[in-house]
């Protein structure tokens, strides 16, 4: 049906385009040409295949989707076979992989090289994984930017140290060790094994290339990860089983798979269950609610594990309850209006996760007024009536019960702020030292207002965990020269927090100063013209070498240190566009700067793209052969996503797509096409977009 849409759309299209601009149906603007190039359009449309790859679809893309398509076509016209397009999309491949390498081989700066290692579950072959790579960099404006270098398809039982291979040869075959300088680089990843990948990648690219990167010392944890371990310790603790972090029942294909860590290669790999591994569901109405719960019905009462832990899964276990009925739903807000509640729906609870749980659990606090209405009501009318309780037993959520509620919402949202104001395309490694410090001081005053036992123990858990994350920043050289260099912290917040660092910061960041210093000056030198008069040698005395002011800081140097121009610690975010505004005045330090605040504090959500399209690609009825395209089409996708320009075979296409504005191509009347955006969209994850132009 969604087909036959397509087609009767275009056929109308095609025979009478001014008929349909008359009746306000469709605006036509097809491109006069006299002679139609086939060769653009079959291109076109495989562009639009392996851009389609990502979780949105062409056909909402204003110049690769549908548009651009149709101004292509003429009467007669068809596209080339798929065979026929393997080899422009092997061309293609290739071609995006130069420009890419190109461009951040003519970048001034030092790249930071960002790695993670997901699983996608329920495929019907073996279970992949794939390792994505991609760089972190300074642009000559100041604005940081993330680049996609590859994918690499491995099984999931691959050991650690077997992941480096992939690894190393991607950063040797592109030369990006000559991008990477010791204690210049830094990787992220959020498994919790991977050490020995890392110090394999080392070893590998030493034999190949001579180059010590000393990627394993400059070894960032990814921040969401060390969050989730936080979070993981806290539930532990008060007995809430942290088996979701790795499981959820509501993922399926297409979304960002849930973390299972690559094993170091010490051992074989364990003889897990896949389900309890990856935790993933086919079905939602799979969904058990005394499985979660640890609903009892023998007796009607839910498994005592702690009084947090009983607390918080009653509150869970109602509002599942009320998002499963309509009724309920219906009866929320008509209770809602009665007593003026304008917050929040309530949030589906589904599965253990900390971050989904966390929205549960904030805004149910916040309608607390509406669902112990709703308990009343129910059990009023069970009372009444002597019908068995819609909630399965008398659910009472006292004061005193909502008053834990937010006691552990108010602590999961600081934990949950964090994790969203580390994550994304930003430099983000030199807040880790802050944030760190930040949840330390903010649990410490936690532990003061709540002396609950149970609550104790979370806390003292959670401080020892996130003390050991601190330490592990605090002997990472990256990180530290990263945080001096943020001009909201700079010497002060090793000063006054970290004074047993301080000493060791000092002289890192002179000891790095002064080298760059040389170097600037000797490139400055071998840019000045070589017919000057040759400089006259003086005889000097030993002694006339001796530097007698070894602790003078430098001018340059010193001025930073001391704080000009102030940058608040609310700011520290906004350290690019400070370095932008004042690095004419810093130039030395500056150089500094667009190297160390290249490193990154997440690597989950940077390469999250990569992987969902992985996701998406892993389709059932895929053979092993289309697995090994995964690679390529999943790159090339990227690349096409971040604006990287084709030329060469593809510089037609590249020149019509160029030429094209949005709002010269076809469009439909918002009714209808509000109709055939979902079939459209069908199609396409179906992979059936060639039936319609045949």
């Amino acid at each position: 049906m969604a087909i036959k849409k397509v087609k009767d759309l275009v056929s109308k299209f095609e025979r009478g385009g001014h008929k349909v601009q008359q009746k306000n149906k469709m605006v036509s603007k097809r491109p006069r040409e006299n002679e139609f190039d086939k060769k653009i359009l079959d291109q076109l449309r495989l562009l639009s295949c392996i851009k389609s790859s990502q979780s949105c679809a062409q056909m909402d893309d204003p110049v690769m989707g549908l548009g651009a398509l149709f101004n292509c076509l003429r009467p007669g016209s068809g596209v080339y076979s798929a065979e026929a397009s393997i080899a422009d999309a092997n061309l293609l491949y290739l071609t995006l992989k130069n420009k890419v390498l190109s461009q951040l081989q003519a970048i001034k700066s030092k790249v930071t090289i960002i790695h993670d290692v997901w699983t996608v579950n329920k495929f019907p072959q073996a279970r992949p994984a794939f390792l994505g790579i991609s760089a972190g960099y300074v642009t000559d404006d100041w604005e940081y930017k993330v680049c996609h270098l590859g994918i690499k398809y491995v099984t999931w039982t691959t050991k650690g140290q077997l992941l480096a291979v992939p690894f190393a040869n991607l950063i040797t075959k592109a030369a990006l060790h000559e991008k990477i300088s010791p204690f210049q680089t830094q990787t992220a990843d959020s498994g919790s094994d991977n050490e020995a990948m890392v110090e394999e990648v080392d070893e590998l690219i030493s034999k190949k290339t001579g180059t010590e990167l000393n990627l394993s010392s400059n070894y960032i944890r990814s921040f969401s990860h060390q969050i989730h371990l936080i979070m993981t310790i806290g539930l532990e603790a008060i007995q809430v089983d942290p088996a979701g972090l790795v499981k959820d029942k509501r993922s399926m294909l297409g979304c960002v798979p849930i973390l299972a860590p690559i094993g170091d290669g010490s051992g074989e790999a364990d003889a897990l269950d896949e389900d309890d591994l990856f935790g993933f569901e086919d079905e939602l109405d799979s969904f058990d609610d005394d499985e979660m719960y640890d609903y009892d019905s023998s007796d009607g009462e839910i498994k005592r594990k702690g009084k947090i832990h009983d607390i918080l899964e009653k509150v869970k276990y109602v509002i599942d309850k009320i998002k499963k009925s309509s009724t309920q739903q219906t009866a929320f807000q008509t209770w809602a209006k009665e007593l003026k509640y304008e917050g929040p729906t309530l949030n589906d609870a589904y599965g253990d996760r900390w971050n989904i749980n966390y929205k549960v659990w904030a805004r149910g606090y916040q309608a607390r007024e509406v669902i112990n209405k709703l308990l009343q009501n129910e059990n009023e009318r069970q009372k009444k009536e002597g019908e068995k309780n819609f909630f399965r037993q008398k659910n009472e959520i006292s004061e005193n019960d909502w008053e834990v509620v937010q006691t552990f919402t108010v602590l999961f949202s600081e934990l949950y702020s964090s994790q969203e104001k580390m994550e994304g395309e930003k430099s983000s490694a030199c807040l880790m030292i802050s944030e760190y410090r930040y949840l330390l001081a903010f649990i410490k005053k936690q532990k003061t207002l709540n002396k609950e036992p149970e609550f104790e123990r979370m806390y003292e858990g959670m401080t020892e965990e996130i003390n050991k994350s601190l330490t592990e920043a605090l002997s990472c050289t990256p990180l530290l020269l990263a945080t001096v260099l943020n001009p909201a912290y700079r010497f002060s917040i090793f000063e006054m927090c970290f004074p047993d660092h301080y000493a060791h910061v000092k002289s890192l960041i002179k000891d790095s100063y002064t080298k760059r210093k040389s170097e600037l000056d000797e490139l400055a030198r071998s840019r000045t013209t070589s017919d000057h008069q040759p400089q006259r040698s003086e005889l000097r005395r030993a002694h006339d070498e001796v530097d007698f002011f070894p602790d003078v800081l430098d001018s340059e140097l010193a001025t930073y240190i001391e704080g000009k121009y102030k940058l608040p610690s609310s700011q520290a975010d906004q350290c690019l566009q400070w370095w932008k505004d004042h690095h004419q005045e810093f130039p030395t330090l500056s150089s500094l700067a667009k190297d160390y605040l290249s490193c990154t504090s997440d690597s989950t959500s940077l390469i999250k793209p990569s992987f969902i399209s992985a996701g998406d690609t892993c389709r059932s009825g895929q053979d092993k052969r289309s697995l090994k395209t995964i690679e390529r089409c999943v790159s090339a996708g990227q690349w096409l996503h971040q604006g990287i320009k084709l030329d060469g075979h593809f510089g037609a296409v590249q020149s019509h797509i160029d030429n094209l504005n949005p709002a010269d191509l076809l469009l439909v009347d918002p009714a209808e096409f509000a109709t055939l955006n979902r079939p459209i969209r069908n199609i396409h994850n179906q992979s059936s977009l060639l039936q319609f132009f045949h």
